[in-house]
């Protein structure tokens, strides 16, 4: 029996619905349907209608985010399942089986030794269980992750959330150095820019609309209005409903060219926005428009006023007859 409490409130708040799959999402709306408790991840996954391995890669992610967390009773067998689960889930390889003894070997090395002392005083563990110790050490082995690389990655997931088992440590690392982001160097530079930005595309999708997948222009919109423009969520805001009104859909590219036009005319706040706005309002109320006749034109053929024709008939009909 596995039994994952969910949290409600982090549901609301997290940008994961972004970057899930539609099996993760499959696998979530499944927990939450059997209320977080059910007797195998076999049983999950065939609700879900994904595989094993994909379950337990879909809870993994939502417990790396805090919208579920494993039961006490439980939280040793998901480290022990994910592992035994490793060479359908990652497709850049598989943590192989290594001898208890080489695994205890590698650890004796002073800078493992020193990356197993720190894991566990921030998983609040006195040792690892072998599975998890040959998971830790796969990653350096096996993956070419430094120790330093690891624990700056750890160190970063339990500032991030409470919760830190080495099941999401590993599942994170090697998703990572899949990405290319396999030094710490790099590892360094992705957290800096992503804790920023997926706060900001975060509040952006949420004032317009967007409760899926991004797109590579969306976030490359995002990220210019967030880094270049400068733009607070408030001011993305007040582009949206300019741009519903005006295409009566949610334009992103609409929403562009009207905060490079507040960005060209100097407007910081919102206040200078709807300045800025009005301005074009009243301008656009008060020019002609393009195609419409300023002067009036000439008399054509065919132009005139019947009544006036008609007297105008008569007096040349009744001047002819007075000459005669």
């Amino acid at each position: 029996m596995r039994k994952y409490i969910i949290d409600g409130k982090a549901l609301t708040g997290s940008s994961v619905f972004l970057e899930a799959s539609r099996e993760e999402l499959r696998v979530l709306l499944a927990l939450m349907a059997k209320d977080g408790v059910f007797e195998s991840t076999e049983e999950l996954a065939n609700l879900a209608q994904t595989t094993k391995a994909r379950a337990l890669s879909a809870l993994t992610l939502f417990e790396e985010e805090g919208i579920i967390k494993a039961d006490s009773g439980t939280l040793g067998s998901a480290a022990t399942e994910i592992i035994e689960e490793f060479e359908e889930r990652i497709t850049k390889g598989m943590i192989l089986e290594e001898p208890t003894a080489e695994v205890a070997k590698s650890i004796r090395c002073e800078a493992l030794a020193e990356l197993f002392e720190e894991l566990c005083r921030l998983m609040g563990t006195p040792s690892f269980s072998t599975p998890e110790s040959k998971a830790i050490t796969a990653l350096v082995t096996q993956y070419s992750l430094s120790p330093d690389y690891i624990a700056t990655l750890a160190t970063h997931m339990k500032d991030k959330s409470r919760s830190l088992t080495v099941n999401l440590l590993v599942n994170k690392a090697i998703h990572l150095s899949g990405k290319g982001i396999d030094s710490t160097e790099r590892l360094e530079e992705y957290l800096k820019s992503s804790e920023k930005m997926s706060a900001a595309t975060y509040e952006y999708c949420r004032v317009i609309g967007l409760h899926r997948k991004l797109s590579d222009s969306e976030i490359a919109y995002f990220e210019r209005w967030d880094k270049e423009l400068g733009y607070s969520v408030e001011i993305v805001k007040e582009a949206f409903n300019i741009a519903t009104i005006n295409t009566s859909k949610v334009s992103i590219p609409y929403m562009d060219k009207v905060l490079t036009a507040w960005h060209a005319a100097g407007c910081k706040t919102v206040e200078d926005c709807k300045r800025e706005s009005e301005k074009g309002q009243k301008l656009a109320r008060t020019s002609p428009k393009k195609g419409s006749k300023t002067q009036p034109e000439p008399p054509r053929y065919g132009d005139f006023d019947v009544e006036d024709a008609f007297m105008k008939a008569l007096e040349r009909s009744y001047s002819t007859e007075d000459k005669k």
